[in-house]
């Protein structure tokens, strides 16, 4: 979990390297009365209005700020990934050691009781 959200984050820091585009569109009908405010030919009518938007935006970076944001964020997914690796190397070696151990009494208890007084029990 801690992987995947700072790999987004990096995603995210890496956009704002990039031009951005907007845009926004808007429909409207409406329906003037007979005997309204506005005279014929309006009056009885029904007119359209639309407005349509478009932005673009690129942030020049010129002093190396997106970037260093980004290289900071990619740094934070790879220090997770091996904090995720090391954790994963510790559980395993954690297995192993208490295999060992177990081993290490199964072979203390076989030097203090013999073999056929256990089977015995």
């Amino acid at each position: 979990m801690r992987v995947r959200k700072a790999v987004a984050v990096a995603g995210i820091a890496n956009a704002a390297r990039s031009p951005q585009i907007n845009g926004s569109a808007d429909a409207t009908w409406q329906r003037y009365p007979e005997h309204g405010l506005y005279p014929p030919p309006i009056a009885g009518s029904t007119r359209a209005t639309a407005d349509l938007t478009a932005n673009f935006s690129y942030d020049l970076d010129l002093f190396g700020r997106n970037r260093a944001a980004y290289e900071g964020a990619l740094d934070q997914a790879h220090a997770a990934e091996v904090d995720r690796q090391f954790a994963r190397l510790l559980l395993s070696s954690s297995i192993v050691r208490a295999y060992v151990e177990l081993e290490h009494v199964d072979a203390q208890i076989d030097v203090a009781v013999p073999s056929s007084r256990r089977a015995s029990s």
